[in-house]
């Protein structure tokens, strides 16, 4: 799987323009997905209108998230393997609380408290598969780089928390220096699901995970072709790769059962 975030109207400063082009776009790529149909993109738009119902609310100058994730299957090159739409819960300051309210899936989606001294939300998404149920996600981020992050992570989580980061010291981070990246986390569920949630370490254009980012791949798919292919990409473009973020997902049926590796190329 191939997967990657974009945006409409990048360069666009008024909201309810950039808002307008995004409902559009949705529209447009939901029928691409295998079995789209106008009641997917409703169920999309619906979500984005109970994030941002009053789009003259909006400060001018402000951006507020509108992202879109595209997968891409090789299985149907000609076809979306799913779609992503992603939302800004810093639009209110009752974001989570009305889309709790109004989106059953999202309550109690996050173990962390809004007011959370290490934490905070950082966006909110519905994502669309091929024949599955929507997935419904709230991500968090640590505000800083704080020894105690890490520990009052596990707190959160508990056990998801504690065995993605300690599969991170298995393949070579010192658990000393585990404070020592930023963290993002994705709090996902499907209908009534028992939440299942991935735990990303983001770096600095300082440090390199290269080997990290090998050994983990070596480890959950006995070999290191995929992440390799997209630094060779990269290469052969004229471009510089580095590896910027690892996620590791948990779900309690599987344990840990996802590897996420992200890269920016450099010209």
């Amino acid at each position: 799987m191939l997967r990657y975030i974009t945006e409409t109207t990048t360069w666009e400063p008024e909201f309810a323009v950039r808002l307008e082009a995004y409902l559009a776009t949705i529209t447009e790529l939901v029928m691409w997905l295998p079995g789209g149909n106008p009641a997917m993109a409703d169920l999309l738009h619906s979500f984005v209108s109970t994030v941002y119902p009053d789009p003259a609310a909006i400060e001018p100058g402000t951006r507020p998230a509108m992202w879109l994730g595209i997968v891409h299957n090789p299985a149907e090159p000609d076809r979306l393997g799913g779609l992503k739409v992603y939302c800004s819960p810093r639009a209110r300051t009752d974001v989570i609380e009305t889309v709790s309210r109004e989106w059953t899936a999202f309550e109690g989606l996050s173990p962390v408290r809004e007011n959370d001294e290490l934490f905070r939300y950082a966006g909110l998404a519905v994502e669309l598969g091929v024949d599955r149920d929507p997935a419904y996600k709230i991500y968090l981020r640590a505000r800083t780089r704080n020894v105690a992050v890490p520990m009052k992570l596990v707190r959160h989580l508990g056990d998801p928390a504690w065995r993605t980061l300690s599969e991170f010291t298995a393949c070579g981070v010192d658990a000393a220096d585990l404070h020592n990246f930023d963290y993002f986390v994705c709090c996902s569920r499907r209908g009534s699901e028992i939440p299942s949630y991935t735990v990303s370490l983001i770096t600095r254009p300082s440090d390199d995970i290269t080997a990290l980012a090998r050994a983990l791949a070596a480890r959950h798919h006995g070999t290191t072709r995929a992440i390799d292919a997209m630094a060779h990409a990269a290469q052969e473009r004229g471009a510089t790769w580095r590896y910027t973020a690892l996620g590791l997902g948990f779900s309690s049926e599987h344990g840990i059962d996802k590897l996420n590796v992200y890269g920016t190329p450099t010209w």
